[in-house]
């Protein structure tokens, strides 16, 4: 698949009736099936392949990224000027009735951004919902905070991942504080519910499986949970790695200079039933990213009632309850994650109580069905 590609509704399999639409929404966003591309990609989907399906008329413009690696200013260049080419196309000749668009940051935002402003300036509504932590070192840029601006203002609904995020995005227009709603990050529950009952049988093996889950970079904190293996080697523990990325050569070399081979499993990207039967045999999670917009991995992990230490950092700190339903830690300091991680080690009672109040947390907050119901209030609000 090609990364401009228009995805037909029928190649997803999605289950359409025969009624008439109630809406035509060019939506911009990650729907490729054959590649990891994470949280997007899984927001967008699953709200494609939703019950919204049977009222909205999706017409869907891929920009999923080749892969999460860095790419060359002209291959940039050259995908974002076709995408925006085909963004216009549809906004002149397919006539949805308005735009929703979901971005990133840095020259994601851009394009995304520039797609914001051609949409306006035709009169169609647009529901831009941004993703990404690092939004927050795009601003210390006067040339991006300008544009985060014009953008922002031009839109009109900012779909906001926490309250956190609805804070941060708030400032660049703050004369209409209703055109930001928040819609916390959403999962199937069904596909993880289950795992939590497993979960509840493994709490005091001798061996504790601790998982990091995702990219493979020092933005996501890999190098931080590996310093904190290090200082809790003495302990009976297997540390798997599932994921990929620019670091991972780095990591690896990591592990060998401390000597603790034996601890760490690189076992790359894990998908479907592999990662079900994976958070199945994990005892605790690690998330140290650095930066972090609203991590599906996360809720994802939460749901299969398992026990977190996490960074502080953007919509983390609303959605773990720190010492209830998992650990919050602040940024770049392993030795504050590898004191945790001894205490749930220790605690094997406290691993259940905070799995099962993480479980609990997630359901009240993070449904699908929940999301699917603001996204469909928004577009009744848009189209009266």
């Amino acid at each position: 698949m090609s990364e401009n590609e228009i995805i037909d509704c029928n190649k997803l399999d999605i289950a359409v009736d025969g009624n008439r639409k109630n809406y035509k929404i060019l939506f911009v966003g990650s729907f490729a099936k054959d590649k990891v591309t994470g949280g997007t990609n899984y927001a967008s989907r699953t709200l494609i392949e939703s019950a919204l399906t049977n009222k909205v008329e999706w017409i869907l413009l891929d920009s999923t990224m080749e892969i999460n690696f860095k790419r060359t200013f002209l291959k940039r260049l050259i995908g974002a000027t076709k995408r925006i080419i085909l963004f216009v196309y549809h906004l002149l000749f397919s006539k949805p009735h308005f735009v929703m668009i979901f971005t990133t940051h840095g020259w994601g935002f851009i394009e995304k951004g520039i797609m914001s402003l051609f949409a306006s300036m035709l009169a169609k509504p647009v529901i831009l919902r941004p993703s990404s932590g690092l939004a927050v070192n795009d601003i210390k840029s006067a040339f991006f905070s300008k544009f985060y601006s014009i953008v922002i203002k031009r839109c009109s609904i900012i779909i906001c991942q926490s309250t956190y995020w609805k804070n941060f995005y708030y400032k660049f227009d703050t004369a209409n504080p209703d055109k930001f709603v928040i819609i916390p990050n959403w999962i199937n529950l069904k596909n993880y519910l289950d795992i939590g009952h497993k979960n509840s049988f493994l709490r005091h093996r001798t061996t504790l499986n601790i998982l990091y889950f995702g990219w493979v970079n020092e933005e996501k904190g890999i190098f931080d949970a590996i310093d904190a293996i290090y200082m809790i080697k003495e302990y009976d523990i297997n540390f798997i790695v599932a994921g990929d990325g620019i670091g991972l050569k780095k990591a690896k070399e990591r592990v060998s200079s401390f000597e603790i081979e034996d601890k760490v499993n690189f076992v790359g990207w894990v998908t479907g039933n592999d990662k079900k039967k994976l958070l199945s045999e994990v005892d605790i999670y690690l998330h140290p990213s650095h930066f972090e917009g609203f991590p599906n991995s996360l809720v994802e992990i939460m749901a299969a009632s398992l026990p977190c230490v996490a960074t502080s950092v953007g919509a983390i700190q609303d959605i773990i309850n720190d010492g209830i339903d998992g650990f919050l830690i602040p940024v770049n300091q392993p030795n504050v994650m590898a004191e945790r991680i001894k205490f749930l080690i220790e605690n094997p009672s406290l691993r259940f109580k905070f799995g099962l109040a993480a479980r609990n947390n997630v359901q009240k907050n993070n449904s699908i069905e929940n999301a699917i119901l603001t996204f469909d209030s928004i577009f009744e609000k848009l189209i009266t």
